[in-house]
């Protein structure tokens, strides 16, 4: 398993990250079928154009923290305000972030 990931990941230009928990999952047959080498390629390559192409990262950073220090005292802890505030504020920062700077139609570090 972990050499057929390394092959979609390469068609990528990436390799599978040490912290990767969706390349273990893969590796150790742990996610749903849908979750396939392509699949896993692809958001991948997404988390890597938005981190390393975009202001994506700083954005979580400030926006992720900032949210949870609000949500704390109503959610009892931090940590469960940190938790609630990854699970739905990221996917819509990810969308902002797409929409302000497009989808490439090749990943830029495979452009010659």
């Amino acid at each position: 398993r972990r050499t057929v990931l390394e092959a979609a990941l390469s068609a990528h230009g990436l390799t599978i990250r040490p912290d990767s928990g969706l390349c273990r999952g893969y590796i150790h047959n742990t996610l749903e079928p849908h979750y396939t080498p392509d699949v896993i390629a692809f958001i991948c390559g997404l988390h890597k154009y938005l981190y390393e192409c975009t202001d994506y990262g700083a954005w979580c950073s400030d926006t992720i923290l900032r949210l949870a220090r609000m949500l704390a005292p109503s959610m009892g802890s931090y940590e469960s305000a940190l938790t609630y505030a990854k699970k739905h504020e990221v996917p819509i920062l990810k969308a902002e972030t797409l929409s302000e700077y497009g989808m490439p139609d090749v990943w830029p570090w495979l452009q010659h």
